[in-house]
């Protein structure tokens, strides 16, 4: 036996123990108290569900209950996930409707109930009221998910270029995974708690709320426990299954299960694939001397200069002299303070920092960055594998990229950059945290995949860079950009 097995083993075992042992102060309680009006014991219960569970009725009202339940669950997550994405996307909206989620988490269920009996029958009552309940827990938490996307991981998205449905799959959905589960797992308990407590404030018919409302008023001690013990079962068997549907409809979104499929039946494709890129128009950046500025510091002040596919221009310098602010500004992620600043309008990148989806495979990355339809996805990913492989061993294009080491989720980025296509490539140090040998591969890789496209690549320093026999070099300092090129168009002051 595993020793995982073994673990899970004794956690079961101690679960058992748990419940046992409350099961034991309950009964004791019950002996202590000895009255059956008051307090029945779990043999009481037992016998009172037993004799309930042979009546059709026993059923039926489970059913009208849990129906009108999950209806009024189901409408408030629809309702969240919509009103959610509006308040991320309009502040306008948010502060519209703080006032209201404000009052729905205040007023107490039973104002809720006896309100709402004013305006309609007590049939579909439960809907309304776990609409009511569950719709501030789940929007709230949905909105707080959105306003923790990173920064980073929208910049990814608007350099390459992500289509819609691919930006919320990878960029949002993960981002409000976590706290949307833990919001559905509370508003379940509090969906059937709010629901139960409507049915019996407004005593509809044939529901489970109605049974218990019967059960007190005919001291029915026992089926009043049983019928509580079956809304305790009742909810955590459906707060079971929304987190099941909820995880499998997440693997679906982010394409973890794609990944896991696709690597069980991996095998070598070594076909001719069309790459991305090779049919691009040529680009050109052109920089008119341009400034820009940080909180007063200047890094950039009358910097001019131009370039064009398809030749390889190297940034060199230290950190902290602007080589990635410069990039930024060529990706289009800031703008000068002054001068005219015309690039590409098709762009990839690799930025200084990793930028990976680190629940995605390797060939995952690189095929969501390449924006293939669906239809073209097999062969967007027997593309990515081939170019993957020229970099990394078989066994890491499927594993999550949060499983590889610093070098190797570098390679990804390289590879992604070089295949999505675009005008201009952008690298910021993608060289970082690989050994000579991954390097110089790297290098080649680079200079194949390149094309007919502009590439621009910083550096710390610029003999790194010499295996690539860049067109254009220039070396950032405090006061200039000194040109190391017999290209006379280029001019750069700092």
């Amino acid at each position: 036996m595993s020793k995982a097995h073994q673990t899970k083993s004794k956690r079961l075992a101690g679960k058992i123990v748990i419940i046992c042992v409350w099961f034991g102060i309950w009964e004791a309680l019950a002996l202590a108290i000895h009255s059956k009006l008051i307090m029945a014991g779990p043999v009481e219960t037992v016998r009172a569900l037993l004799q309930m569970a042979g009546t059709r009725a026993f059923y039926t009202s489970i059913l009208f209950s849990a129906c009108r339940v999950l209806a009024g669950f189901l409408t408030a997550l629809l309702l969240a996930v919509v009103l959610a994405a509006l308040s991320y996307r309009y502040t306008l909206i948010r502060e519209f409707l703080h006032p209201f989620f404000l009052l729905a988490r205040s007023i107490p269920v039973a104002s809720f109930v006896i309100i709402a009996l004013l305006w309609m029958g007590s049939k579909n009552l439960a809907v309304l009221i776990v609409v009511l309940v569950a719709l501030p827990i789940l929007y709230s938490q949905l909105l707080a998910g959105l306003q923790n996307v990173e920064q980073k991981y929208k910049e990814l998205a608007e350099v390459f270029r992500f289509r819609f449905w691919t930006r919320v799959c990878t960029v949002y959905v993960p981002a409000v995974r976590e706290q949307f589960l833990a919001a559905c797992r509370l508003a379940v308990g509090m969906s059937f708690k709010a629901g139960i407590a409507a049915e019996v404030i407004a005593g509809t018919s044939g529901s489970i709320g109605e049974r218990l409302y019967l059960a007190k008023l005919y001291f029915s001690t026992g089926e009043l426990f049983a019928w509580t013990a079956v809304i305790v079962v009742l909810s955590w068997g459906c707060e079971k299954l929304t987190m099941l549907l909820c995880r499998m409809l997440f693997k679906s979104l982010t394409g973890e299960n794609r990944d896991g499929r696709r690597r069980r039946r991996s095998a070598l494709e070594n076909e001719s694939v069309c790459l991305a890129g090779a049919d691009e128009p040529q680009g050109s950046l052109s920089l008119t001397h341009v400034t820009k500025s940080y909180d007063g510091r200047v890094v950039f002040s009358d910097v001019s200069i131009y370039a064009q596919a398809p030749e390889l221009v190297v940034l060199a310098g230290p950190s902290g002299i602007g080589k990635t602010t410069l990039l930024y500004m060529l990706a289009g992620l800031c703008a000068p303070d002054g001068g005219e600043a015309a690039v590409p309008k098709k762009k990839t990148m690799v930025f200084q920092d990793i930028r990976l989806f680190e629940h995605l495979s390797a060939v995952s990355n690189v095929v969501y960055a390449m924006g293939n339809s669906f239809l073209q996805r097999n062969a967007a990913e027997k593309a990515a594998s081939q170019a993957l492989r020229e970099l990394l061993p078989e066994e890491c294009l499927w594993k999550p990229v949060k499983n590889l080491s610093g070098g190797e989720r570098r390679r990804v980025e390289l590879v992604r950059a070089m295949l999505a296509g675009g005008q201009m490539v952008l690298l910021d140090e993608p060289f970082t945290g690989m050994d000579e040998k991954a390097r110089e591969k790297a290098m080649v890789f680079l200079r194949r995949y390149q094309m007919n496209r502009l590439v621009v690549l910083s550096v710390h320093e610029a003999k790194l860079t010499e295996a690539l026999m860049p067109e254009k070099i220039l070396i950032l300092e405090e006061k200039e950009i000194k040109i190391n090129t017999e290209n006379d168009e280029t001019v750069c002051n700092q």
